[in-house]
């Protein structure tokens, strides 16, 4: 049975934060591997005072974390992920798995979740490191979907909401608030003694002395994402006191559904959440609350409840293939595009495939990832199964090559440049839009790892330590498919 990583001890949760699959959960291909980087680090820093690895200050400093854009409408709305400097990232994990800090955020954690009125299911968990995206997913069915269709036999309302830009908009200031209370935190400000200051600081290192924002894309910042989120929770109970007598939530990370008797207390605790969210600088998602009774219907997402009633199995390829593009325009980037885009994938053999005009099935692919930045790695894998079957090299470089340039169109598509590179890396296939992308270059040694992020305020040692450190297995990219199989994709067919 998986513990949750609160329940680990301080030396265990270290390691479990100081595994590649941790540090970056960015779903890249399989040949990323970041592991040697961070061992070889950690070794390196394990018993040095910081300041003998330091020639400056990292937050005077932009660029300090390796920043890139997932496109997430076709248009301009993006999504920034982050790929942590090493050496900050390893400094934060030691901070807050010392011993006696570790024992603070137990506590923590414990208080935030001494009531029943609310149970939060997105504390990370001591899953097998190769599993955790996979376990993210069930974790959100059996403990919250599941649940929340329990609690419709209890409850007569549900109001559903979420934080905007959660990541983006977390005041950094908020996490010593929530360890140490703001009275506090007010009151000492440059105590270095407080671990809340001292996580404060650490990301202050990371975005250029601002206070507003945590990178996103790691099991870390997830975790300290976790650590206002439940002080959240208690403000938000103190909030609601004994005037409403019964009443449920269920929190997974930015996520709320709140169960109550009567539409007026789902009401309630909709306002009051938003008050206590505010003064930790969150606001409420306002086009996706809403209240309601139809508790079984709406404790599913709305994506899966409308696969569901249009999915089938079409004898035409083609015509599977445009229900999921129908998917995808009625809920564009949902977990149901990802599912139903891996049983197309399985459904592509040489006998369904045969008389099939694989430039249609390419263009409507391509399209599907216009506008659904979360399925660009499985489109690509898709794309690349298909083309596959085209026996002449020629037109199906020109097919790669026409859906790097229908996509190239995009801005801030660094992510999706990654995914077109493993699309026709192993044919040998150049894509020179993918050359504007650092990982790319990486991956072709025209860059090596310490051109990824901003390293100028380290000490020669260690920049040497970063330049010398592949981030690129080379062995398992030459034994790389050219289609990607069923152990690359299950890396991120369940993600969303």
């Amino acid at each position: 049975m998986a513990e949750r990583i609160t329940e680990l001890s301080a030396d265990d949760a270290r390691n479990f934060f100081l595994n590649a699959k941790c540090y970056s959960t960015i779903d890249l291909p399989k040949y990323f591997d970041f592991q040697p980087l961070l061992d070889k680090l950690s070794t390196e820093m394990s018993g040095i005072d910081y300041s003998r690895i330091t020639s400056d200050s990292p937050r005077k400093f932009d660029n300090v974390n390796y920043k890139f854009y997932q496109n997430k409408d076709g248009n301009l709305a993006w999504r920034k992920m982050e790929i942590i400097n090493p050496v900050l990232y390893i400094k934060l994990v030691g901070i807050i798995t010392e011993p006696h800090n570790w024992a603070l955020l137990q506590t923590h954690f414990k208080n935030c979740s001494a009531s029943d009125k609310i149970e939060c299911h997105s504390i990370p968990f001591n899953f097998e490191t190769s599993d955790i995206s996979a376990n993210s997913v069930i974790n959100w069915w059996d403990r919250v979907e599941q649940q929340s269709l329990e609690l419709s036999l209890k409850y007569e309302w549900l109001a559903n909401t979420d934080i905007t830009d959660c990541y983006g908009t977390l005041y950094t200031h908020t996490i010593v608030w929530a360890l140490h209370t703001k009275s506090v935190a007010k009151q000492n400000p440059n105590d270095r003694s407080l671990l809340g200051n001292k996580i404060d600081t650490e990301l202050e290192e990371m975005n250029y002395r601002q206070t507003n924002g945590i990178p996103q894309g790691s099991i870390l910042m997830d975790f300290i994402a976790e650590i206002v989120l439940g002080y959240a929770d208690t403000l938000l109970l103190d909030k609601i006191g004994n005037s409403i007598p019964d009443f449920k939530i269920l929190r997974y990370r930015d996520d709320y559904r709140i169960f109550t008797k009567t539409k007026e207390d789902a009401v309630k605790i909709l306002r009051l959440l938003s008050v206590v969210l505010t003064d930790l600088n969150f606001k409420l998602n306002n086009q996706k609350t809403f209240v309601t009774q139809e508790l079984i219907t709406d404790a599913i997402k709305p994506d899966k409840l409308y696969w569901n009633s249009v999915k089938q199995e079409e004898t035409s390829l083609q015509k599977h293939l445009l229900i999921i593009h129908k998917l995808s325009k009625e809920y564009p980037n949902s977990g149901s595009i990802s599912r139903a885009l891996t049983d197309f994938m399985g459904r592509i053999t040489p006998n369904k495939i045969q008389g099939q005009n694989l430039a249609v099935l390419v263009a409507i692919l391509t399209d599907i990832a216009l506008h659904n930045s979360k399925v660009y790695a499985l489109v690509a894998a898709t794309i690349a199964k298909i083309v596959s079957y085209e026996p002449d090299n020629t037109k199906k470089e020109e097919l790669y090559k026409l859906v790097a340039q229908k996509l190239s169109v995009l801005p801030n598509i660094g992510y999706l440049l990654v995914w077109l590179q493993r699309m026709v890396i192993k044919d040998n296939i150049v894509i020179d839009k993918c050359n504007e992308e650092d990982l790319c270059q990486i991956v072709n040694d025209t860059k090596n790892a310490c051109d990824l992020w901003n390293n100028c305020w380290l000490n020669d040692t260690f920049k040497n330590h970063i330049r010398n450190t592949p981030i690129i297995n080379r062995q398992a990219l030459d034994s790389l498919p050219s289609v990607p199989d069923d152990n690359e994709v299950k890396l991120f067919i369940n993600k969303y």
